[in-house]
């Protein structure tokens, strides 16, 4: 006789009431207003959102709204196949300005030798 396991849930109450207070947010429900015909902000990415935020390794009350949009734009990224509504995240992330400066300074990426490639016409450093 098997006998069936039951899954538990890696997802604790804690997250899931951290994830109904980010969806308190007011910037969070402008965001979800905008996207009216769900586009970006379907149940089922909002489910990987709860998900994501429960696998971060933060505490529930650690949450913020970055991590929602986050969260929300790798949910849309790993699962949906059109990449541009995606893209209606990132003045929500960035405060309204599309990308106001790049998300790495190009001074803290260091170079990384690439071997092999400079007999093939580039430098070998990235």
């Amino acid at each position: 006789m098997k006998l069936k396991r039951l899954r538990v849930s890696p997802e604790l109450p804690q997250h899931h009431q951290a994830f109904a207070r980010l969806l308190g947010d007011p910037v969070i429900q402008r965001f979800l207003a905008r996207d009216s015909d769900l586009r970006v902000s379907d149940k089922y990415l909002l489910a990987m959102v709860v998900a994501y935020l429960g696998r971060a390794g933060l505490f529930s009350w650690q949450y913020q709204r970055v991590h929602f949009f986050l969260a929300l734009y790798l949910a849309s990224d790993m699962e949906e196949d059109n990449h541009a509504p995606k893209q209606a995240i990132l003045p929500f992330l960035y405060g309204g300005e599309l990308l106001p400066e790049p998300l790495v300074p190009q001074t803290a990426v260091p170079a990384l030798p690439l071997h092999g490639l400079e007999g093939q016409g580039h430098a070998g450093r990235v």
